[in-house]
């Protein structure tokens, strides 16, 4: 069954063939397609249409963006300089004071008798001492009798000085303007050194500490403008006072330090110690080459772009600078009035041939 089978198909083909020959049809010739090909292969390739850029030399700006915590203007943790009892308490919690408002009062009993001791004591020596002196110029005392009553004198005042210092110590006044906090006392406690009283903050003004990528160090310098928001706030302006000095070797970032301006009440409320945002703008000290980010080819060696050099696409090595949102900084690899390839860049090649056209994609 097989067998026969076998031999029906062997003369269907021959058949078939029989009758091609009959019918004076050509056969098909396999070296003309190669010849074809080979003949398509050795024509010259065609150009590449690219649109290029003329770079030059330009200043740089761009938005950096970061975060940062606030710290209060000035801020006080307020404590009595003497061990002595809390005699008046003259403000209340969450206060608003001037600097040289009385805040706190200790009780100071002995040391204003003493005061009033000494100081008479001193009226009277100073009586003494202008009639010894008096007697001195009218020849009729010795200059040692006037020497002592002046002595005793100046040993009067010093002694009057002192206490009027420890008098003063017995009162608590603010440092600086600002609010009080809560108060952690109540009149009559024991107070001294170790125990703080109230805080006091300066909140007319807050400090904001952020810091910026290393490659920004450069660019960056006391005065700098930017602003900072807080969850839910408006922008407030704020200029850097301050640069620390060395880098975070963990992060490879500096640390800033910036003062806001008079913070409006109607900007909302900011407290020390709260997270914001900041947005500082940086602007290149020198003029740079920009040119769009996605031209920009990475590789293991670094970066390069595609500039057009005699109808010639060629790969230069470039050193990159300043990023923008769309553009980059090249600072070193380009020079003013280079051509660089900014369209069809997934499809050129080093050593292609390009044409220049304003149409291409």
């Amino acid at each position: 069954m097989n067998v026969r089978a076998l031999g029906i198909g062997l003369f269907v083909v021959v058949g078939g063939f029989a009758a091609f020959l009959m019918s004076g049809r050509p056969l098909p010739s396999f070296g003309a397609k190669s010849s074809s090909s080979a003949s398509a292969a050795a024509k010259p390739p065609e150009e590449l249409p690219v649109r290029v850029l003329v770079v030059k030399k330009q200043p740089l700006s761009t938005k950096l963006a970061s975060n940062g915590t606030l710290r209060s203007n000035e801020s006080v943790d307020l404590t009595a300089e003497v061990t002595r009892r809390l005699r008046k308490i003259h403000v209340k919690d969450g206060d608003r004071v001037k600097k040289g408002d009385l805040l706190f009062e200790l009780d100071a009993v002995d040391l204003a008798a003493r005061s009033t001791e000494v100081a008479v004591r001193r009226k009277a020596l100073l009586e003494v001492e202008e009639r010894q002196r008096k007697l001195r110029e009218e020849g009729l005392s010795s200059k040692t009798d006037y020497d002592r009553a002046k002595a005793d004198l100046d040993i009067a005042s010093a002694n009057f000085a002192v206490v009027s210092a420890d008098l003063e110590r017995t009162k608590i006044r603010a440092p600086f303007a600002g609010k009080l906090g809560l108060l952690r006392v109540s009149e009559g406690a024991m107070v001294g050194p170790e125990r703080p009283l109230v805080s006091l903050e300066d909140d007319s003004r807050v400090k904001i500490d952020f810091t910026v990528p290393e490659r920004f160090s450069p660019h960056v310098a006391v005065g700098a403008k930017f602003t900072f928001r807080a969850e839910g706030g408006s922008p407030i302006t704020a200029s850097v006072i301050a640069i620390e000095p060395r880098l975070d070797e963990r992060t490879r970032s500096i640390r800033l330090r910036g003062l806001s301006e008079p913070i409006d009440p109607k900007q909302g409320a900011v407290y020390a110690g709260e997270y914001v945002s900041v947005e500082l703008e940086i602007t290149s000290t020198t003029e740079v080459v920009l040119v769009p980010s996605p031209i920009v080819t990475p590789s293991l060696g670094g970066h390069s772009v595609y500039v057009v050099e005699d109808g010639v696409a060629k790969l230069r090595s470039v050193e990159l600078g300043i990023r923008t949102e769309s553009e980059v900084g090249i600072v070193k690899g380009l020079e003013p009035g280079d051509k660089v390839i900014v369209s069809n860049v997934v499809r050129v090649r080093p050593g292609s041939k390009v044409k220049v056209s304003e149409d291409a994609p």
